[in-house]
């Protein structure tokens, strides 16, 4: 057993992609010299899969580009280490282990930092910077592989797409501060303004390579939009050395199936933090999140053109906590009650977050949940250290600050179903215009929850607006409503409601219907608005109108909070 033959190619494979010179990585392994130096350190590291960093490890299911150590690896490595760090014969080294990298097979743009950047905040420092796009119609992003300007500093960096109605918002940000970029943590929101959604692109760590979409696949980018990128920045001095990186994309005009990053999270965490609640002190606390992903609200604003009536394919997953997580795991369950585990992260590591790719993409049919459980320590020996002191515990709740949490998981789906309906299928002929025939249900977590009040059952209200003038967080500034839908009683206890053909011919295109169900029966008729557990219509559920009469699943996905 020598370091030539025998560990040298796993080295060389798995770990000089930060432990070598010039990397982010705090020591060297690309020589026998520089490891040889570390070997006693070497057999805990890799028995406890610290190292290299694969949170996923042991997979609960085949996960392609698995960077974990197999158990015949770090056997090898103990053994030599065991046997006094044989150096061998430098003519005598072993085959190269063969490791599937991931890279774009074509460049169609590069996007660059507008300009170097040195970080000004030590060890870590997060920085978002807004990249030039000059898109003028509608593109396709297909793979995404990050240049990292400064292998020393660059810890991980992630793409975010901002949509137009809130370009304004990170174009204000950009450069506010008398610096390239503007700070950032969690997503591309600046840290001074109130969080908006961002769609998930890319994201990248050393030895992650690129983002590859499925075959035929692609993340739809209107003009108008921003491509942000945030880097995390690691490093000892302030100040000390600059970077400039970019991201190289591939791009069509389009493509067979729309594709997008799904988040996979509770609303309500969102819009009432306090509800996903991490008491000061507690060593172990769990909350969950336990719903249909085909009735997601959120699959419109982020995955634009996904059409989930017949089901979605999962690609990947990408899990995501903050700093005080300790475990994760995310399964489906069956409408039968079979469970099927997606991934399982037994030791949460901050640092260490990355994609997870299926060898084999995951069907979930209408009725199938999925649920995410996330666990946290909030004990007094797991705060982190601020400007040299250890923190003292508080509470914790969701948020995108450093120290605030989360929990979600953003699932790379596609729809098993096609984009553009048939006419045919639905008993009509293709027009111009049209009517939509609405009917209206609500998924299991709504009709399960403990805080509805009362039964599924009241009057109606919702109003018909073009896609267009919807964003992620309600109607744009000036957009008025094409149609309204008042209903004096919509009954969803037993099922769906009866179908309801809308009174107004409206052109083809693409709508989306806004409004909740009255189920306490006080709105007010002339300006109805729902109160605290009304179930609503939230943007992103966006109805296609292609035919003379078109059907729409009209879904209530969520209980206001």
């Amino acid at each position: 057993m020598t370091y030539y033959r025998d560990i040298k190619p796993i080295l060389d494979a798995y770990c000089l992609d930060c432990h070598a010179e010039g990397a982010v990585g705090p020591f060297r392994l690309d020589s026998y010299e520089a490891t040889a130096s570390l070997a006693s350190l070497l057999p805990e590291s890799v028995e406890s899969r610290q190292m290299p960093p694969f949170l996923a490890a042991p997979a609960v299911r085949p996960l392609l580009y698995d960077k974990s150590l197999s158990d015949e690896h770090v056997a090898r490595i103990a053994e030599w280490v065991e046997l006094g760090a044989p150096m061998g014969d430098p003519a005598d080294e072993g085959t190269p282990l063969d490791v599937v990298e991931r890279r774009l097979d074509r460049v169609d743009r590069l996007l660059e930092m507008p300009e170097p950047y040195a970080p000004t905040k030590a060890p870590d420092e997060y920085r978002c910077f807004v990249v030039d796009w000059q898109e003028n119609a509608p593109r396709y992003i297909t793979g995404v592989e990050f240049r990292p300007g400064n292998p020393a500093i660059d810890h991980h960096a992630v793409v975010y797409l901002v949509d137009e109605e809130h370009a304004p918002i990170v174009d204000a940000a950009e450069g506010a501060d008398g610096k390239p970029g503007y700070s950032c943590f969690g997503g591309a929101s600046p840290d001074n303004v109130e969080a908006f959604p961002t769609k998930l692109v890319a994201g990248w760590g050393p030895g992650v390579g690129a983002t590859l979409y499925p075959e035929g696949s692609g993340a739809l980018v209107k003009p108008g939009a921003r491509v942000v990128l945030q880097m995390h920045y690691s490093i000892l001095d302030a100040g000390s050395q600059e970077d400039l990186s970019a991201a190289a994309i591939r791009l069509e005009d389009s493509v067979a199936s729309t594709a997008g990053y799904l988040p996979w999270l509770d609303i309500v965490w969102t819009s009432t933090p306090e509800s996903m609640l991490i008491p000061a002190g507690a060593p172990e606390v769990t909350h969950e999140y336990f719903a249909e992903p085909t009735q997601s609200p959120l699959l419109g604003g982020f995955a634009p053109g996904v059409n989930p009536t017949q089901g979605l394919v999962i690609h990947s997953i990408l899990p995501h906590m903050h700093k005080l997580g300790k475990s994760m795991y995310v399964e489906l369950e069956r409408e039968s009650g079979e469970r099927v585990p997606l991934v399982n992260i037994d030791q949460w590591d901050f640092d260490w977050q990355e994609e997870y790719v299926f060898a084999e993409p995951v069907t979930v049919l209408p009725g199938d949940r999925i649920r995410l459980s996330c666990t946290w320590d909030n004990s007094a020996e797991n705060q982190p250290v601020i400007q040299g002191e250890r923190r003292e515990p508080q509470d914790v709740t969701w948020g995108e600050g450093t120290y605030d949490e989360m929990c979600a998981s953003s699932m790379f789906v596609t729809g098993v179903a096609t984009d553009d309906p048939s006419c045919i299928d639905v008993g009509s002929v293709p027009a111009t215009s049209g009517r939509f025939i609405a009917t209206f249900d609500a998924p299991t977590d709504v009709r399960e929850s403990a805080s509805l009040d009362g039964e599924l059952v009241g009057p109606v209200f919702v109003r018909v607006f073009r896609a267009d003038d919807v964003g992620l967080t309600g109607p744009k500034n000036g957009a008025e409503p094409v149609a309204s839908i008042d209903l004096a009683e919509v009954d969803l206890r037993d099922g769906p409601s009866d179908a309801h053909l809308l009174d107004v011919e409206l052109p083809a295109g693409d709508y989306q219907f806004l409004g909740f169900m009255d189920i306490d029966g006080n709105a007010d008729p002339d300006g109805p608005s729902p109160d605290t557990n009304d179930p609503v219509i939230i943007p992103g559920q966006v109805r296609k109108l292609a035919c003379q009469q078109q059907p729409a699943q009209v879904n209530f996905p969520l209980l206001l909070p």
